[in-house]
Order: C-alpha cells, then structure tokens, then sequence
C-alpha cells in the first residue's frame, strides 16, 4: 500500500473512532455509564456494545447490528451521533470497499434520521425489525434445516456452546428436544435464560467478593 493510501486510511479510521468516541460520551453523559447500563440501552449484549463502543473490530459494527440499536429507545443525543456515524459511513468517510458502501446504503435506505421506534409507522417498524432476521443453516438428528434468527442470538447461541464444548448444532438439538412453539423461538428463550443466569451469578460472585473485602479490612 502506497504511503499516501496508508495515510488516508488512518486519517478514515480515525474519523471514524472519534464517532464512535462521541456516541460513547453521549451515553456517558445521559447517565449510561457503565458497559451494562450501555449495553441495556443500545439492546445489545454487554460484548456486542464493548465491541462496538471500544472499536474492538476495525471495519466497525455490522450494519444488523446498528438496526437494531435503531429499534432501542435511545436519548436523542445518543440517537443523533449514531445516525451521523450511519451517515458518515455511506459517505464513504470510514474507507470501505464499493460493494460495502452500497450494500450500507441500502440498508438504510428509507430510515428516518430522526424517528425513534415510536415514531415508524407499522410497516416501517415491520420492514427495520424483519431485516434484523437471518436464516441460518443448521443440522438437527443428523438432518439439514435452517433457523431464521437475529444475529445478535446467533452469536450468543454460538458462545454458549463454545464455553460448553460442543458444537452449535448439538446445542441446538438439545434445545429441539424439549421446546414447545417454533425453533427459532425456543433458541431465542434459551439464550435469554442463559443471560439472566449468568447476570445472577454475576451478582452473586460480586456480593460474595464484597462480604470478603470488608472481612479482610481492619476494623476502624
């Protein structure tokens, strides 16, 4: 890469840090100061919103994963920042390639700068949320089916089976075998589960490190 190419990429990647940077003050400042109070307002998990906030990925985040911030209730300062970084981007301001800049700019093509979720008219609202869902291909008993899930869901479904050793597609099977309703609605409610359980161990293990911390001080 030529060196004046080099420099305009890091000037690109720079400009685009600093968005990322004033969507994080703008949380800050409307009181999200923490990554879980951050991560509860954009309707992200906690690893989605670090990567997203601490520029953790350096093509940014997936234009799935902005649509669905756009369907959490945002402050209007945080709003505002996001739809510029939007903006930005399908200017081309970050770099990108051709086919990705235009694949962006569809993306949001027709989505008001402006409105919060209360403010789309039904079908609007339909269209920003259908275009969130994803079918993914998956083998369950050994047959081939497929799942339409949000991506945000797949990643986490994915994470769970990582951290139990097993492949997704096992993980799934064992979900199949005890759900009631759809598949896709079944994963949905085992990840959430799996959320609000780790939250309660999370709390637990925080509490029981504070109970130690105050043992071990001396008393004054």
């Amino acid at each position: 890469m030529a060196k004046s190419n080099v420099r305009a990429y890091k000037k690109q990647k720079a400009r685009q840090a600093s968005q990322v940077s004033k969507i994080h003050r703008a949380l800050v400042v409307a009181g999200f100061d923490t990554v879980a109070k951050q991560a509860a307002v954009l309707g992200l998990s906690r690893s989605a919103a670090w990567a997203f906030l601490h520029q953790d990925k350096r093509a940014g985040p997936s234009n799935m994963l902005l649509k669905r911030i756009l369907l959490s209730k945002l402050p209007r300062s945080v709003r505002a920042a996001i739809h510029q970084y939007i903006e930005d981007k399908g200017l081309g301001l970050y770099g990108h390639s051709d086919p990705a800049l235009r694949d962006h700019r569809r993306s949001f093509a027709g989505i008001s700068h402006s409105a919060s979720p209360d403010d789309l008219n039904e079908k609007e609202l339909e269209d920003l949320m259908n275009s969130l869902v994803v079918k993914h291909s998956i083998a369950i008993h050994g047959h081939k089916t497929s799942v339409s899930l949000e991506e945000g869901f797949w990643i986490e479904l994915k994470k769970i089976a990582h951290a139990r050793r097993i492949r997704p597609s096992e993980l799934v099977t064992r979900i199949d075998r005890g759900r009631q309703g759809d598949l896709s609605s079944a994963i949905r409610l085992f990840v959430l589960q799996h959320s609000r359980i780790e939250d309660k161990q999370m709390e637990v293990a925080k509490a029981r490190l504070s109970t130690l911390g105050a043992e071990g001080r001396p008393a004054s």
